[in-house]
């Protein structure tokens, strides 16, 4: 099997790859590779871009490049990562791309990146105006969450049944919408219906007309009444002789 050799280089919205063999005469290209990132790709730092096109290039190349006889060769203009493969600090991300690349036996090395042919695949045009439609729609969306809120209209309709037993609701809106000679008269006729209905004693009235799931216990009741009607607190001794009768 003849050595191989891996050149790898990314921009901020592709990452390539070019894989050579050594034969007598040289080293001959074999394939091109080629991928646009996705959005979260393009946020990577520098250092995770060229470290994501070496391991696009393996993934991408994994028949040839997998059980080879000769370590391959990574060429990268990126320094930091000869020493990728031996560090202790890794990111989670980084963890996994170095479990990735242990199935495979390779180097890294150095090289400037005005020598890495790989560059030109990494910055084709179609690849980039791919990207930049991404952006903006990104953009666009965003706009529309912060600029554009989704504003649901409710239509609430009045209960004029429960309005109507209401006389201190009723006072409140008569008091804001009616004149002050309306309101005295309004004022006069809840005070004659009062005295006819279920509102003299205020607070046994309210407790009585709940709906049977919200009433609550006997005692709780007892002393709701006492704070209400007679406005006073019965005490520790008098809760515990009104729970005698409940």
């Amino acid at each position: 099997m003849l050595p191989i050799r891996l050149e790898t280089d990314a921009s901020g919205y592709a990452i390539s790859g070019i894989l050579l063999q050594k034969h007598p005469d040289g080293w001959r290209v074999t394939a091109y590779f080629s991928q646009k990132m996705i959005p979260a790709e393009r946020k990577y730092e520098t250092h995770d871009g060229e470290l994501l096109a070496i391991v696009g290039s393996f993934r991408h190349w994994r028949h040839y490049l997998e059980g080879s006889t000769h370590p391959v060769e990574v060429l990268s203009d990126h320094s930091s990562l000869r020493s990728f493969m031996t560090t202790h600090k890794l990111s989670r991300r980084q963890v996994r791309w170095a479990l990735s690349l242990s199935a495979y036996d390779f180097v890294i090395t150095y090289r400037k990146g005005t020598l890495n042919p790989a560059d030109g695949p990494s910055q084709r045009p179609d690849h980039q105006r791919k990207a930049d439609q991404e952006d903006q729609m990104d953009d666009a969306l965003v706009l529309q969450r912060v600029l554009f809120p989704t504003v649901a209209l409710i239509s609430v309709e009045p209960k004029d049944d429960l309005l109507a037993q209401d006389m201190y609701l009723h006072e409140l809106l008569v008091a804001g919408t009616t004149s002050p000679r309306q309101r005295s008269q309004s004022k006069q006729a809840s005070e004659a219906v009062s005295q006819e209905g279920p509102y003299e004693e205020v607070g046994a009235s309210l407790i009585d007309t709940l709906p049977e799931f919200l009433q609550i216990d006997p005692l709780a009741k007892h002393m709701l009444e006492e704070i209400t009607v007679r406005k006073a607190n019965p005490g520790m001794s008098g809760i515990v002789a009104a729970a005698q009768y409940y």
